[in-house]
């Protein structure tokens, strides 16, 4: 749901402190507090219905082939523990180092994304429940399954990014979930950013709900539409407003029949 202003492969100096902070709690959350319409799509994928593969990926296959060599193990996680939580949180996003220490003493967990040895992407989840620190963010009650897990984030370093790397992600992931007895995997994506909501939804996530946070002067109010009454009429109407082209979660059949299931 939230998105990092920056990500840095090096530890930051003092001017990369100093410009991730202004980004982060000026142009962006002080902006976001004090006069904005905030809209995300609640999105839900089953995990036995997870699109693994896409014959029509030929970015992904081509770095499946060159980069990866079409060793799987090459591409590989490893979870924070106690003692690498504090670098890691030093290393790549000091300026939000509170926030990130809450989501991890809060139980949700982190994964950092290896190709052998350079860091590809971070992800970090929550498991039959959503972050209270998330929650508090979204202001609505939205439970989830106990063999649920909450997607926080994925931070793809900016020299792998649109390169298919998040969509190879899932394609990893998707032993390691069906192996846990995972059933569903639930995340929250801004409707404004057409590539992350296109990513999931060709994986096989499909919009549930619509939540459009209404922040003025400090004051903020949380509405949530659900696509099983008149959640699709306002997503296209947020999505016109937005300027952004979604009708590709529209014309497929499968969205269309997100309604009849609960």
């Amino acid at each position: 749901m939230l998105k990092w202003v920056d990500f840095k492969p090096e530890k930051p100096t003092l001017k990369h402190w100093i410009v991730g902070w202004f980004n982060y709690y000026i142009k962006f959350r002080l902006k976001l507090r004090l006069w904005s319409d905030s809209y995300s799509l609640i999105m839900k994928l089953k995990v036995d219905e997870m699109t693994a593969e896409d014959e029509e990926d030929k970015v992904g296959k081509r770095i499946w082939r060159m980069v990866l060599k079409n060793n799987t193990d090459a591409y590989h996680a490893s979870k924070l523990t106690d003692e690498t939580a504090g670098k890691f949180f030093d290393a790549f996003f000091p300026w939000k180092r509170k926030q990130l220490e809450n989501y991890y003493k809060n139980g949700s967990e982190c994964y950092q994304w290896k190709i052998y040895d350079q860091i590809v992407c971070c992800t970090w989840t929550s498991h039959g429940r959503i972050d209270p620190e998330v929650q508090k963010e979204m202001g609505i009650e939205l439970p989830i399954g106990k063999k649920d897990y909450w997607g926080l984030d994925i931070i793809v370093h900016p020299d792998y990014r649109g390169k298919a790397f998040e969509f190879l992600l899932f394609n990893v992931t998707h032993r390691h979930l069906k192996k846990q007895g995972v059933d569903n995997l639930w995340a929250a994506v801004y409707l404004g950013d057409r590539g992350s909501v296109k990513m999931h939804h060709r994986v096989g996530f499909r919009p549930m709900h619509l939540l459009h946070q209404r922040f003025r002067f400090g004051f903020k109010q949380s509405n949530l539409y659900s696509f099983e009454k008149d959640g699709a009429a306002e997503t296209h109407k947020a999505a016109e407003k937005l300027g952004v082209d979604l009708e590709f979660l529209f014309n497929n059949q499968q969205s269309q029949e997100i309604t009849k299931e609960k």
